[in-house]
């Protein structure tokens, strides 16, 4: 499983205990915040995890392409957006060129509820994927939203 924006390092370790627990091979965060990536890694010592949890720290493009060059190339089962909103399309579209992605590869995108991410979630909603979108309620009372998607081809 890859995240992309793991802030802190909650989702990391959520994800990736339970991604650990079913027999999964590694956890990738990709963090652009240095320091929010130390943190995160502070606190995924503290769970224990840090022989699962991986935290790069780089613009998400540079670390999508640093994966796919990785041999054998990795694909991803699971893809979690959570980072800039602004960069969820070209983010997925760069791990599509890649092929990182594969039939049967799910992605999930969190707080598209807002204008900003309108062209991923058409894009996820109109392509090569079975996409559900979910409504919920954040913390302050705003309205938001995820995605799941499943590629198709």
């Amino acid at each position: 499983m890859v995240e992309l924006g793991g802030y802190i390092g909650y989702s990391a370790i959520k994800f990736g205990s339970a991604v650990k627990a079913v027999g999964g091979q590694r956890y990738l965060s990709f963090e652009s915040n240095a320091e929010y990536a130390s943190i995160a890694q502070k606190l995924i010592d503290l769970a224990r995890l840090n022989d699962f949890v991986h935290i790069s720290v780089g613009p998400s493009t540079d670390l999508i392409q640093s994966l796919a060059s990785q041999r054998p190339p990795r694909e991803i089962g699971i893809l979690f957006l959570d980072h800039a909103e602004h960069l969820y399309l070209t983010d997925l579209k760069l791990c599509e060129d890649l092929h990182l992605l594969h039939t049967g590869s799910y992605v999930v995108a969190d707080n598209v509820g807002g204008p900003e991410t309108g062209e991923y979630v058409s894009w996820v909603e109109g392509r090569a994927y079975a996409t559900e979108k979910h409504q919920c309620v954040l913390a302050n009372g705003d309205l938001d939203a995820i995605t799941i998607s499943k590629r198709l081809e």
